[in-house]
């Protein structure tokens, strides 16, 4: 392999990772200002530092909202986990609080384990909406969701 400076490098296998990213705009109104009230967190730093103060202001007994996005997803499991860590912080900081997931898909990877987590561990905490949503609205506080038949 020859890197941008001319180096060589020698390998048993090569990996190429794509990673994952989210391009401002990409989603219709979900723009860089919407990103800094919603973040999507996706990357560390900036977004998973403001979706954290947001957890830590947020009253006992606010609601948590997330939306998982629809297949293809380069890691299908990620927004239940996600959802799972934040049940956990809930569960020991903000016990009244409850988690909403609105979900496009009627299954995704892992489904019957976070199911068990959610129904055990997470009792009350986590309610998820499986929706078929085609738009989902969120202008700063306020979710209107249109759903398709599902």
């Amino acid at each position: 392999m020859r890197l941008g400076g001319g180096a060589t490098l020698s390998y048993d296998r090569l990996v190429v990772t794509v990673g994952s990213t989210i391009r401002a705009g990409a989603i219709e109104r979900y723009d860089e200002a919407a990103m800094q009230v919603m973040p999507h967190a996706w990357k560390a730093c900036g977004q998973t530092l403001t979706l954290r103060r947001q957890l830590e202001s947020m009253p006992d007994g606010g609601p948590f909202v997330m939306a998982a996005p629809p297949d293809p997803f380069p890691c299908p499991p990620a927004p239940y986990e996600r959802v799972s860590l934040i049940a956990a912080y809930f569960k020991q900081y903000k016990p009244r609080s409850k988690i909403t997931v609105l979900d496009a898909k009627d299954t995704f990877a892992g489904q019957d384990l976070f199911q068990d987590a959610y129904c055990g561990l997470h009792r009350g905490t986590v309610h998820c909406e499986y929706l078929g949503f085609e738009t989902i609205e969120l202008p700063v506080g306020r979710l209107r969701r249109s759903q398709t038949q599902t």
